[in-house]
Formats: structure tokens, C-alpha cells, sequence
């Protein structure tokens, strides 16, 4: 058995265009700036009641449609990257991507206690409140508290 999944692995890395093993530039702010959305989902979704503030997931909603655009730029620039990586349109590899990332946060304010993940975490809706386009996108840019799911290209790093 362990032989058999060894060889599917081994598969899988052969098959895998050179692409998909690196992010550019774009790809790892992307991917930051979706990390972050979903991180203020949980925080308005289960913040509200913790904290007593029912305007948190209100407030997640508002910056999501007054970012709209710059998500969905996120959005396009990993579904290409899947196309690109993993043939097809990449719409599929998207979603279980932005449904693995969700996941993962859920799964990480889940270590902690509800409170104090809540105590911690609010104030990032708060500031991403008044942030302007330019500042939402230079944060996903500068967001160092999560590695990306894959290291910067080469050629990208120049």
C-alpha cells in the first residue's frame, strides 16, 4: 500500500507543470488577500455573538462589497494561475482552494479559545474598515503572517 501511494506521488509531482510548483508576485499577494478575507468572514461570523457586537458580519459584508473589486481581482489571478497550472478553466481548483483556505482559519480559531480568538482578531475588521483600496492591497501584499501554499518563482523574486 505504502509503495502504491508512493508511486501516485510520485506521478502527481512528474505531472505537474513547472508552473504550479511557484507563485509570481500577483499570485502570493492573491492568495495573501484571500487569506485575509476569509479570515474576516470567521471574525464577523463568529465574533458577533461572543463579543456582543451584531454589526460584525455586517460589517465583514460592507468591506467586501467596498473591496469588491480589488477581491475579485484576487479571485481571477488564482483561478488563472489554476488554468494555468492545472489545465482547464481552473474554476474547480479555485474553489477547493478558497474552500481549503477557509478551512484552514476556521481550523485555527478553533485552537484557540472562542474569546480569545475573537478579543484577538476583531480589531482587524475594525481597521480593514476604514482602509482604502490602496491600503487592502498593499496589506495583502506586506501579510507576513501566513507562508503562501507555494514559494515565490525565481524570476519572480528579481
Amino acid at each position: 500500500m505504502i509503495r502504491f501511494v508512493m508511486s501516485v506521488l510520485f506521478l502527481l509531482s512528474v505531472s505537474l507543470p513547472v508552473s504550479a510548483a511557484c507563485y509570481s508576485r500577483a499570485e502570493v499577494s492573491a492568495e495573501q488577500g484571500l487569506r485575509i478575507h476569509s479570515e474576516l468572514m470567521q471574525i464577523g461570523l463568529n465574533c458577533m455573538e461572543i463579543l456582543r457586537q451584531p454589526n460584525l458580519y455586517n460589517n465583514y459584508r460592507q468591506f467586501t462589497k467596498q473591496n469588491s473589486h480589488v477581491i475579485n481581482g484576487w479571485e481571477n489571478t488564482m483561478t488563472s494561475y489554476f488554468a494555468r497550472s492545472n489545465g482547464g478553466n481552473g474554476q474547480r481548483d479555485f474553489h477547493d482552494f478558497r474552500t481549503r483556505i477557509a478551512n484552514e482559519v476556521s481550523s485555527s480559531a478553533a485552537r484557540m479559545r472562542p474569546d480569545v480568538f475573537c478579543h484577538n482578531h476583531v480589531k482587524r475588521l475594525n481597521s480593514a474598515m476604514v482602509m482604502s483600496q490602496q491600503d487592502v492591497v498593499q496589506w495583502a501584499s506586506a501579510s507576513g503572517g501566513q507562508l503562501p501554499s507555494r514559494p515565490l518563482c525565481a524570476s519572480a523574486s528579481r
